[in-house]
């Protein structure tokens, strides 16, 4: 007898995370499926990710009191590092995993730009609004989620540039991958919606403050 063979149809993380988050506490022993599901979105948003060689990703931790992509340079090892008040909040564990995520996906390690900021910003909206169990439609306007006025303008300026060009960042990326590393030279000739002092701004250090 011929053995029948059937293709397992591809989970999309637009399905699998907010049933996942609806159905489970989510803790460190089972963070790492949505995360896993988290990078697929944004590979399949703005590109492959990169490796963090020589470093390795390790895992999730809680605690400080803000998220962060923390590198140990010692053990040359990579952790997202939770806010402590997020243990046991699946609205605040997925909010700050969804920011974490898009640093994952390019890791910079000296500092971010405020592209890759705003884009990890926009990447929490999105993830907001596909969760609306978690973020009810009041609470997802970015005035509200950004407290910090830095956060909030990088944000801005990456939602207006998807806006314009979902595809932009991938294309960006086929000459850079790192995205923190792209260079205001390389967004105008990509995009051609951007000017030379957006794409400064763009490709300027993120810092909370100004």
């Amino acid at each position: 007898m011929q053995l029948q063979l059937f293709e397992i149809p591809k989970v999309e993380p637009t399905d699998f995370i907010p049933r996942f988050v609806s159905a489970n506490h989510l803790d460190t022993g089972n963070v790492e499926q949505v995360i896993s599901m988290l990078l697929d979105d944004a590979e399949e948003l703005f590109g492959t990710r990169v490796p963090p060689y020589p470093y390795t990703y390790e895992g999730v931790y809680f605690g400080s009191n803000v998220s962060q992509l923390k590198y140990r340079p010692e053990e040359m090892k990579i952790f997202i590092r939770l806010s402590s008040d997020a243990r046991n909040d699946n609205a605040k564990i997925l909010w700050q995993l969804a920011h974490e995520c898009t640093h994952l996906l390019t890791p910079a390690r000296l500092w971010t730009s405020m592209l890759e900021e705003g884009l990890a910003c926009w990447f929490q909206m999105r993830w907001a609004k596909l969760c609306p169990q978690l973020f009810p439609e009041s609470k997802c306007k970015p005035e509200e989620c950004f407290a910090s006025e830095r956060f909030l303008e990088a944000y801005t300026l990456v939602e207006e540039l998807l806006k314009r060009d979902p595809q932009a960042i991938k294309r960006c990326r086929k000459h850079q991958p790192v995205i923190s590393k792209f260079t205001p030279t390389l967004i105008v000739t990509e995009i051609s919606s951007v000017d030379v002092p957006t794409a400064k701004l763009l490709c300027s250090r993120f810092a909370r403050k100004k």
